[in-house]
């Protein structure tokens, strides 16, 4: 029972230590039919689950979002848990995810981190009100669109696709 137990354990320890800096870079070619031509080779970023509440080092997350840089996305999307649970984890990040800079934008949505639920974090409902929208606040200061529920346009030439984001329910 003590191996058993030790293997989840070892795999949780790595990765809120080290695991935490270990930025990849993942490659997938899509194809639709009826993709207009003009959006042929338009390259997305998507990166997902930032948790920044549980980072120490400003030059280790520097280095992910230089990662993300490079890949000189046309559309840069973030999909979720941009923090632990309180939104001022991420305010010493914030210069970070401005600088990220894509030609069609930048876009996110709110992962299930994003909607602390545990009330022993806040005084009371007014508190966590306050903090759900001081995260709001964050995407916008950041230069993201947040895509709850709604839908934009993104164009090129005469062409265009839709993006949809759906709050996370």
């Amino acid at each position: 029972g003590l191996g058993v137990t030790a293997l989840p354990f070892a795999s949780f320890m790595y990765g809120i230590t080290k695991g935490k800096y270990n930025f990849r870079v993942f490659r997938e070619r899509l194809t639709f039919k009826d993709l207009p031509k003009k959006f042929d080779g338009f390259k997305i970023v998507q990166f997902s689950d930032l948790h920044s509440g549980g980072f120490d080092s400003y030059e280790d997350v520097k280095r992910g979002f230089d990662l993300i840089q490079a890949q000189q996305a046309d559309l840069i999307l973030f999909t979720g848990d941009l923090v632990n649970d309180l939104a001022e984890e991420i305010e010493q990040y914030k210069d970070l995810l401005k600088d990220l800079n894509a030609p069609h934008g930048k876009f996110s949505v709110l992962g299930n981190h994003d909607y602390p639920e545990d009330l022993d974090l806040f005084p009371d409902e007014a508190a966590k009100a306050a903090n759900f929208q001081a995260l709001q606040q964050h995407h916008a200061d950041t230069d993201f669109q947040l895509m709850n529920n709604s839908n934009t346009k993104i164009q090129k030439g005469e062409d265009f696709i839709r993006l949809i984001g759906v709050e996370n329910w």
